[in-house]
């Protein structure tokens, strides 16, 4: 009987031109039919290709109608639009400093003014970065001792290239930013009402469109194609400018992270009238550049934003408000006063991370609360930012690798060469692993993850041994008698913790640690001059195993390395968890990577039925 079915369910080229085979093979016209060997089997490859072509074609057409799956930043950025979200741009990074100017008039001048857009030069790693003053500063003179000076407090400087771009107003209404560095959070847009016109008005940003009336001087941000356009209302939700009007966009376009970190600067600018610069004092580093939104970041954040409609209910409402609005966050972990330790009820607590590392400043913190959480929470809670704890890991990872199953890039190269290739690549995946999964609240160091990494760098690693350890600091209080808590949050081994050096109140001549014995209490441990070995000298306070948490109770500490008392801890689980304000994190500083060549791989695995193991592995 003839074969009237095509198995439709394999889509792969070699399984289609089967399938294919398999039904002229049951027809009657081409049986015994030798299809290999005939013009036939060319006609058959078209046939399969194209199926597969288009079976291919099909799927990604499916993927990309979807959010989760769309792969290209157009239509991840169409589908983010549909619910109200404009990815982030690139963002400038900035920095406030102090300057100090002379006063060279001899007298005759009593204010200074420092005028916008007075550059200064940055370096870093080679390469030279210019910062901006966002806005002219004006101050009168301080008289300090017999010398007038003018003192500029808080001036902000930013980094990047200050642009602007002039457009006509048409009824098309759809004005490009012509280029793709710029950082939107900067951006000013104005408008003539004509070319000759010396009055303008300010278009603000806008926020939404449940406050927007007819007459609203607003303008909107869409992207398209990896650029940024400018729009306006249409006499409904927003105002429209009139036809020939003059539509000017200026702001600043940026290096993203690049500049991050660099902690001195030089003005560059021409001499200011009536003072000479003195002196530049810099609050922290430059800080806070950011690339434009990735792909994945849209994709996590678009969903989050539109469930939270610009409100501030949820915890997850909370978080979409920031991370949209306060491109120098990187991460941040909100929670309600009813789950905090102690609970505080009225209250919502939030922690943040930034892109940088530093702490929040308190006027950055209420700059957030006033501009972004205020006109959107509930009126009765009161927010109150924490700073992010973080537990940084120590990770110990003993590699076994057989050189006989490298890959071709690590072929030909003597035993020392591969160990040495398979170490920086281990520690490059590791420190990719910790900078882009780890370092967010909320995540979990697991073991298993650990060995899936290290084992996926090549095929020569045929297994990996992690060990973890948790590294806690803290500053004690000097000459003072205090209580310490030292609260990891994660299950502690028993016979697992133990402090570094220090010295007591009493004797300047020995140094102390602190150990737990297994059941639950925390001594003091005397270790005399010139000897390693630890002797008992009291009861210091107590450890609970399961919360992972350390009592040490009234210790006078007067000196300690670095200023810092470390409890180096075991933990018993396999898995280190953050959890509200807290971070793991890998201390890269002392990642090790040990390598072994595993004998038992090259044929020698048994000896009369007994089997050889690798050393070090037992």
């Amino acid at each position: 009987m003839a074969n009237r079915r095509i198995n439709i369910a394999d889509l792969d080229f070699d399984s289609i031109k089967a399938n294919l085979k398999e039904y002229l093979r049951g027809q009657e016209q081409f049986t015994d039919y030798d299809f290999e060997g005939s013009n036939m089997s060319i006609i058959l490859d078209i046939l399969a290709y194209n199926t597969h072509y288009n079976g291919m074609y099909n799927n990604m057409v499916i993927n990309e109608t979807f959010l989760d799956s769309a792969s290209r930043r157009d239509t991840v950025v169409a589908l983010a639009r549909s619910l109200g979200y404009v990815p982030r741009s690139a963002t400038a990074a900035t920095v406030k400093a102090n300057l100090v100017f002379v006063d060279d008039s001899v007298g005759a001048q009593t204010i200074l003014t420092f005028p916008r857009y007075s550059p200064f030069k940055a370096q870093k790693d080679g390469q030279t970065y210019t910062l901006y003053t966002n806005e002219s500063h004006t101050v009168g003179r301080t008289l300090i001792g017999n010398q007038y000076y003018f003192i500029f407090n808080n001036v902000t400087l930013v980094e990047g290239t200050p642009i602007s771009n002039t457009f006509e107003y048409t009824d098309k209404n759809l004005f490009l930013i012509p280029n793709d560095r710029a950082d939107l959070s900067t951006l000013e847009v104005r408008i003539q009402p004509s070319p000759n016109s010396t009055l303008y008005t300010n278009y603000q940003p806008a926020a939404g469109y449940s406050s927007l009336e007819s007459n609203s001087e607003v303008y909107f941000i869409k992207e398209i194609n990896g650029r940024y356009y400018i729009y306006f209302g249409d006499d409904v939700f927003g105002k429209r400018p009139s036809i020939g009007s003059i539509v000017n966009a200026s702001y600043f376009a940026c290096s993203g992270e690049l500049p991050n970190g660099i902690t001195s600067i030089n003005y560059t600018g021409p001499a200011v009238s009536g003072g000479s610069l003195s002196s530049i004092t810099m609050q922290g580093p430059i800080n806070g550049g950011r690339y434009a939104e990735s792909i994945e970041e849209i994709r996590f954040n678009a969903p989050n934003f539109y469930a939270s409609q610009n409100r501030a209910v949820t915890s997850t409402d909370y978080e979409s408000l920031i991370l949209k609005n306060v491109p120098s966050i990187d991460a941040v972990s909100v929670w309600g006063g009813e789950n905090n330790v102690p609970p505080q009820y009225g209250k919502v607590f939030i922690s943040a991370k930034t892109v940088s590392g530093r702490d929040l400043t308190t006027a950055e913190q209420q700059q957030i609360i006033d501009q972004y959480i205020e006109p959107s929470k509930v009126v009765t809670v009161i927010p109150e930012f924490v700073p992010p704890s973080f537990i940084n890991v120590a990770l110990d990872v003993v590699v076994y690798y057989d050189s006989t199953l490298a890959s071709s890039s690590l072929l030909g190269v003597n035993r020392g060469d591969i160990e040495g290739s398979l170490t920086t690549l281990i520690r490059s995946a590791l420190i990719e692993y910790d900078e882009n999964e780890l370092q967010k609240f909320n995540k979990v160091l697991r073991k298993s993850v650990i060995s899936r990494i290290v084992e996926s760098v090549d095929k020569s690693i045929v297994s990996s041994v992690p060990r973890l350890r948790i590294f806690n600091p803290i500053v004690p209080n000097f000459g003072i008698q205090s209580s310490y808590i030292v609260n990891i949050g994660n299950p502690i081994t028993p016979k697992g913790m133990i402090s570094s050096e220090f010295y007591i109140l009493g004797d300047t001549q020995n140094t102390y640690i602190l150990t737990d014995d297994g059941s639950g209490k925390v001594y003091l441990n005397q270790i005399l001059k010139g000897s390693r070995l630890p002797t008992t000298y009291g009861l210091a306070g107590t450890i609970d195993y399961k919360k992972g948490i350390v009592y040490i109770n009234n210790l006078t500490i007067t000196r300690a390395s670095y200023n810092q008392l470390v409890f180096t801890i075991e933990p018993s689980a396999a898995d280190i968890a953050g959890g509200l304000n807290t971070i793991v994190r890998l201390d890269q500083s002392i990642l090790k990577v040990s390598l072994i060549s595993d004998a038992s791989t090259k044929g020698r695995s048994y000896a009369g039925n007994k089997f050889i193991f690798t050393p070090n592995s037992i």
